[in-house]
């Protein structure tokens, strides 16, 4: 954002006599980072950090039990729902696949598969393996970061929450079972 802004005090202290497009493309170049600074700052905003399906009081229906983070620097807080007034934006499962695959990817290693060649060619292929595994790993994070991939949302009592797909839903998008500290057991995801 910072750069955004001094892109627009520049505006204004341009010197005469510049061509004409120097002045539209400081304003072009401004208006751009100004909005990737606002949408980086607002990635953490309404975050989910936990989701619990909690069985009902006296054999009551399902809630869901929301520990949620209005802000990036406030406590957490908790928010409690019947299961039916929440709504997820999209199913998980296929985001889930996506970004471990780009994580093994990321992990794989460049030398496999590589013995019955010649030495030379074989550097050549290492070469070409680990450029073309940089390059990709670059491009899916710079990709996740800026749509903002592996985030899905949750609208509960009308208000958006974020769930990170990159947690706690990397087990083929099922929720891992963890027993609570009461006496009830609950699904987090």
């Amino acid at each position: 954002m910072g750069i955004g802004l001094y892109n627009f005090y520049w505006v204004n202290n341009l010197p005469e006599g510049l061509s004409f497009f120097v002045l539209p493309t400081y304003v072009v170049i401004g208006v751009a980072f100004v909005a990737i600074g606002i949408h980086i700052f607002q990635r953490p905003v309404r975050r989910i950090t936990m989701l619990e399906i909690i069985p009902g009081t006296m054999g009551g229906r399902l809630q869901l039990r929301l520990n949620v983070r209005k802000t990036p620097f406030a406590k957490e807080s908790v928010v409690v729902a019947d299961t039916w007034e929440a709504t997820l934006s999209e199913k998980t499962y296929p985001i889930v696949k996506e970004l471990v695959e780009a994580d093994r990817a990321r992990k794989q290693s460049i030398r496999e598969g590589l013995g019955h060649m010649f030495i030379v060619a074989q550097g050549w292929e290492i070469a070409a393996r680990w450029i073309e595994q940089k390059w990709t790993s670059f491009f899916l994070k710079f990709k996740f970061a800026v749509l903002q991939f592996g985030i899905a949302e949750i609208e509960v009592e009308g208000v958006k929450w974020k769930i990170d797909c990159e947690g706690w839903l990397r087990e083929d998008g099922k929720g891992k079972t963890r027993h609570c500290l009461r006496r009830s057991s609950a699904n987090s995801f």
